[in-house]
């Protein structure tokens, strides 16, 4: 009987393994603001790929949010440290980016991050 929960243990263990190996490969760190536009810093452990990238802009203000933008392009992603600008002009304020890397339309990594300009 405890061997066949090892096996089932192992297969579980490999399966876990073979989900999860995708959503390490891209990483979306921070995002800031500099008057030109948005910089996302991007890490990646694979070949160089073609991706695209989308952010999606909401206001934060008055106790709502409010989709303002949104920005989609394509990328480039080369292995280690990437850096990502979507040119846009904000308003000083308060904002949360929805940030997305996709690939044929499918969304293969996204993050959430808030900023204030």
């Amino acid at each position: 009987m405890s061997r066949t929960f090892a096996v089932y243990g192992i297969f579980i263990a490999i399966l876990a393994i073979a989900l999860c190996a995708g959503c390490l490969t891209y990483s979306i760190h921070d995002a800031t603001y500099d008057g030109d536009g948005i910089t996302v810093q991007v890490s990646y452990n694979g070949e160089t790929t073609d991706k695209a990238m989308q952010v999606t802009i909401y206001n934060l203000s008055g106790y709502r949010q409010v989709e303002m933008d949104k920005i989609v392009q394509p990328v480039t992603l080369e292995p280690g440290d990437n850096t990502v600008i979507f040119p846009v002009e904000l308003e000083p304020g308060n904002y949360r980016l929805h940030i997305y890397i996709t690939k044929d339309g499918e969304r293969i990594s996204s993050v959430i991050r808030d900023i204030e300009v």
